[in-house]
């Protein structure tokens, strides 16, 4: 794994050399301080821009590539959406919360300069090991609970120790820990891949196996499907040169886990019964554990496209006009909640119409096209994941989901830019 010495300070620095070299430290704190409560990242965010602007040059700006404003297309689309939204509000609140999708693509070249693979390799490793803290620490915690409640071992695999009740200690929504886990885990996996040696090879191992067992208290459905995805049909057509026996390990290793798993009453139900529930229509108490399925939102997301198709009703309406939807069918627990559509790609269309959509669908076909140009694992992982996250979740409108797409979508996709324009560099997949 990369050393965070490598980047300190060396007494032959110069002292521009010196503050990029402190940029990307704290770029990697950033990123370390994402599974955590969300002061210290956005902190970080103020520490280095004003350790940018210390010796801000005209030369850096040009840095920034012509792209830029593709990498900002969620703000772009939230501002074109102000001036027709009916709650004001809403509108600018949502728009102030994504100005992190226009900081990024300006301030990540002025920080750290040229984004090259040993850079990003220092900040998805930092990363990587702040989630395996604070999956090892949560865990930790679970048993200490146990251990001081004294109580039996099994009761740890009720739902008193799942999902959301699982990352409550550190005050993370356990669907983005999830997320971040899985992105994590990837790196790793694809680090384990590469590696010929002994010691990091075990370093890496350990570390997937402490956040696979996060990722199975976590429970986060998506993120453990999504990750299966990615391991079963994307990482193998990057990484793997005996895919026949990569297969048959994975498929093996995923049988076995399911097998164990099954002994639990709550994953069991949580991928069964909760899973179905989630989708079907029928009608059964809800509650704030298990609300109105998502499929019933959807339904109401797509009532309210179908009224403005073209170009929406505007960045803040979406969650009044549901709330209303949600009144009138009575689902008491999704308006009391106020939950948003739970689905990024219908929220883009209740604010934006088809012609939001269409730019939406377009910005993310880029860094696709990007990541496969230059047949870069870690992006097109990262893309997989949070497309696939989409579907369940409005990722881009919570700061959580914001803060880690804006910057790691920012990093990974000038990092490609750059080695375009740098084709002397021989590392390209970070």
């Amino acid at each position: 794994m990369d050393r965070l010495s490598n980047y300190l300070p060396a007494a032959g620095d110069s002292s521009e050399q010196a503050m990029e070299k402190i940029r990307v430290i704290l770029c990697a704190l950033f990123a370390a301080f994402l599974p955590f409560d969300m002061f210290y990242s956005t902190f970080m965010i103020f520490v280095i821009a004003g350790a940018s602007l210390i010796d801000i040059s005209l030369k850096k700006i040009r840095q920034i590539p012509p792209a830029f404003p593709l990498f900002a297309f969620a703000i772009l689309l939230s501002l074109s959406g102000i001036w027709y939204s009916t709650d004001g509000w809403r509108a600018h609140y949502l728009t102030e919360r994504q100005l992190a999708f226009a900081i990024f693509p300006i301030l990540l070249p002025l920080a750290i300069g040229k984004p090259t693979a040993e850079k990003v390799n220092l900040i998805f490793a930092v990363f990587a090991g702040s989630c395996v803290f604070a999956i090892s620490f949560l865990l930790i915690n679970a048993l200490d609970l146990i251990y001081s409640a004294q109580l039996p071992l099994r009761y740890l695999f009720t739902y008193s120790f799942f999902n959301h009740n699982f990352s409550a200690p550190i005050g993370t929504h356990a669907t983005y820990l999830s997320l971040y886990a899985s992105m994590s885990m990837l790196f790793l996996v694809d680090k384990l891949a590469r590696s010929t040696r002994k010691r990091y090879r075990l370093l890496y191992l350990a570390s997937v196996m402490i956040l696979t067992v996060g990722l199975l208290f976590l429970q986060s459905r998506n993120g453990i499907l999504s990750l299966v995805f990615t391991l079963l049909f994307v990482f193998p057509l990057f990484s793997v040169a005996n895919r026949k026996k990569y297969y048959l390990i994975t498929v093996l290793s995923l049988a076995l886990f399911a097998a164990i798993l099954s002994r639990s009453d709550y994953i069991r139900e949580r991928f069964t019964t909760e899973l179905s529930t989630d989708l079907k229509t029928g009608k059964q108490v809800f509650t704030a554990r298990n609300p109105e399925p998502r499929s019933w939102r959807w339904a109401c997301a797509w009532k309210i496209i179908r009224e403005k198709p073209l170009f929406g009703h505007g960045t803040g309406d979406e969650i009044p006009l549901l709330l209303v939807e949600y009144k009138k069918h009575n689902y008491q627990v999704s308006f009391r909640e106020q939950f948003n559509s739970h689905n990024q790609y219908l929220s883009v269309m209740i604010k934006h119409g088809v012609a939001g959509l269409i730019v939406f669908l377009a910005a993310l076909a880029y860094f696709f096209r990007l990541a496969v140009s230059r047949k870069n694992f870690l992006y097109v992982a990262f893309l997989t994941l949070t497309c696939l996250g989409f579907i369940t979740e409005d990722i881009i409108d919570a700061n959580k989901g914001i803060f880690f797409f804006a910057f790691f979508n920012t990093l990974l996709g000038y990092h490609i830019l750059y080695i375009r324009k740098t084709p002397a560099e021989t590392s390209t997949t970070p």
